[in-house]
């Protein structure tokens, strides 16, 4: 069921990890990267000559900063687990992560309109995606967040309702087979900075489920039996006491 998580924000400080990688505040990377327009064709990297390197540098930062590892793992068994699964879990090995500079334009997706705005929208199980129907998916914005650029969950209704919550809040959603995403432009004038994830139970992962259709993940083509695994993309959680 959709709800929302809170969790300690000195404890938990995603923000402040990230702003020391970047030497400002997340609200005025803009200043340091720029505001162009880019495309972020699914989960790969951003061509933007400034935003695209500083993303690839991020990830290989977060699979070796032994301070980051031990926040997220943390992170991950004290509020996703004990908050929501409350039972043996697996989940995405690192978080992604969407900048939206401000005054920027950002496309991944196809594009619907709601009220006016255009969203970047689509669903985990479309194709380039492919995700597994099991999943759990969790976004959490570190920079503010107003109605304008919120993302937006398909409702069983079939509207489109704009998730509105603050810095130290976990937006819970399932978006596998409900359209999400960001507004495509971002007219305020702070960049906008979220993380998002993915976690399952442990008892529903079964990989006689995965295929070999292809997936598209950062650039790269892969099997989805080969990319939906426990060596690649989650990483299990058995105790939870």
């Amino acid at each position: 069921m959709e709800k929302v998580l809170s969790y300690n924000t000195e404890k938990y400080n995603f923000k402040k990890y990230f702003e020391n990688f970047f030497e400002c505040d997340l609200e005025y990377i803009h200043e340091m990267y720029g505001s162009k327009d880019f495309e972020w064709d699914g989960h790969e990297v951003p061509q933007d000559k400034d935003i695209g390197n500083v993303v690839e540098l991020i990830f290989e930062d977060m699979r070796n900063n032994i301070e980051f590892q031990s926040m997220w793992k943390s992170f991950i068994k004290d509020i996703v687990q004990d908050q929501y699964f409350k039972e043996p879990m697996l989940h995405q090995r690192l978080p992604s992560f969407k900048i939206i500079p401000a005054g920027a334009s950002c496309k991944y997706s196809d594009i619907c309109i709601q009220n006016g705005i255009e969203y970047s929208a689509h669903r985990d199980g479309d194709h380039p995606y492919h995700h597994p129907s099991w999943e759990v998916n969790f976004w959490m914005p570190l920079t503010k967040i107003e109605k304008s650029n919120a993302m937006i969950v398909e409702g069983d209704d079939g509207m489109f309702y704009p998730k509105v919550i603050n810095h130290g809040e976990v937006q819970v959603f399932f978006g596998n087979n409900k359209l999400h995403g960001p507004p495509v432009k971002n007219n305020l004038d702070i960049t906008r900075f979220t993380i998002d994830f993915r976690c399952l139970y442990a008892s529903q992962y079964d990989t006689n489920k995965l295929t070999d259709v292809k997936i598209k993940s950062r650039g790269k083509w892969w099997p989805q039996k080969e990319y939906f695994t426990k060596d690649v993309y989650y990483v299990e959680l058995r105790n939870n006491i």
